[in-house]
């Protein structure tokens, strides 16, 4: 079993051989196996999961056991835990199905579940997969998963499904097919007669019939209710009253039972249990530390395994959370009446959080013992926590949860520690530079103040507190890579390298965490410098020392930058390992991703988008969105909208491209990371594909380029963007001496980027080149440009640096095609352009395949127009660059949407529905 799957969510609860046998629905569920599906669908509280384990234990069923929780949602972890508890019961294909989805990319869930299914299907008995609560899941690709696996089991597999909300799936088809079994509330409910067996038998009650019809009819056969109401019953002395007075919704009923129960335990119970319900999970040595106490009659303290027990046995409400039964949780609705009641001794909830917190830390649990510290408002307790722990910590948990912290304490507090402001100043860096130079100065104040012994008592007696000594001695280094960090941000290479230099003096040579973060930031100086082979080095080696100190969350934002350097020498597929190495480390996390893990998925996202492939750029845009805000780096959260922008535009959605921009520009920040493609400018490419020249000429105005410029690094991508501007005022207005300005300006862009390595720049030049000499008229000189550029782009797949070029490319693409040495390259461009070259309807575009049931694509409009040409069919797929089998699909598919079954009729409806 991989190791971050948990054990107890594949183990059905224990089976309670005292429950009520309730032989009419197990009938049910027996008729149901020969079916695919069953579905057990109703509110909390009525005994889903107790019946469906009642039903395979009679049955001696062989069954596969998930109880399912919110982090499920992601559909990878879900088939992790499918798979994991089919592999329980030794199920074929398992294995396979798992290799194949334990990738760095796995393939899409039909793919894994396919491998599963088909395995399954040699299987000559029947096996059971139940998913136990699975209304806990929020996750359209989980429902499209559980589609998939209901729709193609094979006879060898039935699934149940426990549920508090009916899943998204097909049921009305479901049932009209006869596939599936339902138990809903109307039959879970309990019956007279079975309430009465519940009561007098189960629970030990001699209710009368008019007693027991009383409190079916007021709970409509809620088990939870009729099981709370028995416990009150218990002791009653007046039963006939009690039922009398037992009415009210189910919320208020519910209030009322509880506290009914809670009354009628010992005192000493009741302490227990309002006691440890401050706390999530409890073992039993936990729960000692908490009450000091065991609370049972005449035991001396350190009792608490007994209580549990007694606790279990009597029904109260007790949750296992593991075979073993050495951690539990309450009822949730249990869980929170205690609570309310124990906040009403706000100097008893104070001492157990406190006693709480110490346990925690004494056992090694920080996080907890933090969060108890302050609940317990023991702030410094709470700081002196915090400063001790935060330098590991920050090695796998997010900044976030440091921040949260910080924010729970007194300014005043915070100030005090050098430890604390500095780590506080360090986290905001990445969020607020403004905002993280006071806690920064704060730091640095008290350093410079202790500085010797006689400086350390003056600091003290002005209020400073260290609870952290070595993290103390390390603060005048660390310092050091902050304030290179800032200078970094504010454009100031040489404070980057005087700072970082500085730092890299205070911390010995086997310190690799610290001199790793000191040799990033002089990377990032040498690729602001135009040195990337130089930047990557210095973050190659970066990298590798924070991996080797533990740091993993610092290694992958190294990972990342090595990433981005490689995409911006067009080395792709050198990037692409980068990325896949990342998200090795980053699975290490298990259901937690660290801080970056978004960040990857937005630089797969590109280079899939750079390779023409739009929906594996989508794909990972889309898993990168789903993921929780603290899996991004704030620094590089803009590139997501720019990412997305570019894959919105190639499909001619303008309008939504450029709103991407705007928001991107919204949450950009500073950070010492060159911003070498700045929105502004893809804004201005975006503005040129839409002909809004003089957008674009502002933005140039605006930005003070010229062709006579100086090109380099750090503005080559705005002066390649100037280029596509003149190219295009050219088309309008032809002028020599201005075709010479641009073709200088290209020149010298291709030999600065030869020079620096950059070879998607240099491929980039010799195309505008090309495009510039096709409008002058030069078509030879145009060719070899042209073919310059597929050369350099060829080994990397630069599909799209062509492809989004848009008409004027497609133009000359389409005459000198059968010219160029490259065309395996130039068909997938063409296929690019041609499936991008027309604006959608949420775009500039306004064709009308609105008005039909399903709207045709953009490919078959093409077609369509073509058909309404004199253009063969041969001809028409020549023209398009593809096979005649694949027009005819296309073609069917068209006649198909128009309701029509020949050429001159699809020609005849698209013009009544403005299609041509």
């Amino acid at each position: 079993m991989p190791p971050f799957i948990l054990s107890t969510k594949l183990h059905a609860p224990p089976h309670r051989s005292e429950w009520l046998r309730r032989s009419r629905l197990l009938d049910q569920l027996d008729a149901g196996l020969s079916r695919k599906f069953t579905l057990v669908s109703a509110p909390a509280g009525f005994g889903k999961t107790t019946l469906v384990v009642d039903w395979l234990r009679g049955r001696q069923q062989r069954f596969a056991w998930l109880s399912l929780d919110e982090a499920d949602s992601d559909v990878n972890q879900f088939l992790s835990y499918l798979l994991a508890a089919l592999a329980s019961l030794e199920a074929p294909g398992v294995g396979a199905a798992s290799v194949a989805l334990d990738t760095a990319q796995p393939p899409p869930p039909a793919h894994v579940l396919t491998i599963l299914l088909n395995a399954l299907s040699a299987l000559e008995e029947r096996i059971v997969l139940v998913l136990d609560d699975y209304h806990r899941l929020d996750s359209e690709a989980v429902d499209q998963a559980l589609d998939f696996l209901v729709e193609r089991a094979p006879s060898s597999l039935h699934l149940v499904v426990t549920t508090r909300e009916d899943p998204s799936l097909p049921l009305a088809r479901m049932r009209a097919r006869g596939e599936m079994v339902e138990l809903r509330l109307n039959e879970l409910r309990f019956s007279t007669s079975e309430s009465a067996d519940f009561l007098n038998q189960l629970m030990g009650l001699a209710l009368s019939d008019g007693e027991v019809a009383a409190l079916e009819q007021r709970t409509e056969g809620w088990i939870a209710g009729l099981q709370m109401a028995a416990l009150s019953l218990h002791g009653c002395d007046d039963k006939a009253a009690f039922i009398e007075s037992f009415t009210g919704s189910h919320r208020f009923v519910l209030d009322y039972l509880l506290e009914e129960v809670l009354r009628r335990q010992p005192e000493a119970v009741r302490d227990f249990l309002q006691k440890t319900a401050v706390l999530d999970r409890f073992s039993a040595s936990l729960c000692n530390a908490v009450t000091g106490h065991s609370g049972l009659e005449g035991r001396e303290e350190g009792n608490a395994e007994e209580m549990l027990l007694a606790l279990e046995q009597q029904n109260l409400f007790l949750v296992p959370l593991d075979e073993a039964r050495q951690w539990y949780r309450y009822h949730h609705l249990f869980g929170d009446v205690l609570r309310a009641r124990m906040r009403k001794d706000k100097p008893a909830l104070q001492t157990v959080h406190q006693r709480a917190s110490a346990w925690f830390e004494n056992n090694g649990f920080p996080v907890d013992a933090i969060h108890h510290a302050l609940t317990a408002n023991d702030s410094e307790n709470a700081a002196r926590l915090v400063e001790q722990a935060w330098p590991a910590l920050r090695r796998s948990k997010p900044e976030r949860i440091f921040l949260d912290w910080i924010a729970a304490l007194p300014p005043s507090r915070i100030k005090a520690s050098p430890v604390l402001s500095f780590h506080r100043g360090f986290c905001l860096l990445s969020q607020d530079l403004t905002a993280a130079d006071s806690p920064l100065s704060k730091a640095q104040a008290w350093v410079d103040m202790a500085c010797d012994e006689a400086g350390r008592a003056k600091a003290e007696r002005a209020g400073m507190v260290i609870c952290n000594e070595d993290e103390f001695a390390q603060l005048p280094g660390l310092l050091g890579i902050a304030r290179a960090y800032q200078c970094g941000a504010y454009g100031d290479l040489p404070g980057i390298v005087r700072n970082a230099r500085c730092a890299m003096e205070h911390f010995p040579a086997g310190d690799t965490l610290w001199r790793g973060a000191a040799t990033a930031l002089l990377g990032l100086a040498q690729w602001s410098s135009g040195d990337l082979e130089g930047a990557y080095d210095a973050i190659a080696e970066s990298a590798e020392t924070m991996r080797k100190s533990g740091d993993l969350v610092s290694c992958l934002g190294a990972l990342c930058l090595l990433s981005g350097i490689r995409g911006s020498q067009g080395r792709f597929r050198d990037a692409g390992i980068i990325c896949q190495k990342a998200l090795k480390i980053a699975e290490a996390f298990g259901d937690h991703p660290p801080q970056g893990t978004a960040d990857i998925h937005v630089e797969l996202a590109e280079l899939a988008y750079e390779r023409g492939d739009l929906v594996g750029a989508e794909q990972h845009l889309q898993t990168s969105q789903a993921m929780e805000d603290y899996t991004r780096l704030p620094e590089v959260q803009h590139r997501w909208f720019i990412v997305m922008a570019r894959v919105k535009q190639a499909q001619g959605n303008f309008d939504a491209a450029e709103a991407l921009l705007d928001e991107g520009a919204q949450c950009q920040i500073m950070s010492p990371a060159p911003e070498t493609q700045p929105i502004s400018a893809w804004m201005a490419r975006l503005w040129l594909a839409r002909g809004r020249i003089d957008k674009v000429q502002h933005w140039a105005d605006k930005s003070g380029l010229t062709p006579e410029d100086e090109t380099g690094y750090l503005l080559e991508f705005q002066h390649l963007t100037l280029a596509r501007l003149l190219i295009a005022k050219y088309r309008d207005k032809p002028d020599e001496h201005e075709a010479q300005r641009i073709l200088g300006l290209l020149t010298r862009l291709a030999v600065s980027a030869e020079t620096g390595k950059r070879q998607r720049s240099v491929a980039q030049a010799h195309m505008l080149s090309a495009l510039l000499h096709d409008t002058i008229g030069d078509a030879q000189t145009a060719r070899n440009a042209l073919q310059q550029a597929l050369d350099i782009a060829e080994p990397e797949n630069y599909v799209r640096l062509f492809a989004d070029e848009g008409e004027p490319m497609l133009a000359l693409l389409r005459r000198e095609r059968r010219q160029m040495e490259s065309p395996a390259l130039v068909d997938q461009i063409l296929s690019g352009l041609l499936d991008s070259n027309e604006p959608t309807a949420t775009g500039d575009g306004n064709h009308s395949s609105e008005a039909l049931l399903e709207p045709l694509s953009e490919r078959e409009l093409q077609v369509l127009r073509l058909l309404a040409s004199e253009l063969t069919g041969p001809q028409i797929a020549e023209h398009l660059f593809v096979s005649l089998n694949t027009l005819r699909t296309h073609t069917k598919n068209i006649y198909s949407k128009l309701g029509v079954n020949n050429r001159r009729a699809a020609v005849c409806r698209a013009a009544e529905l403005s299609l041509t």
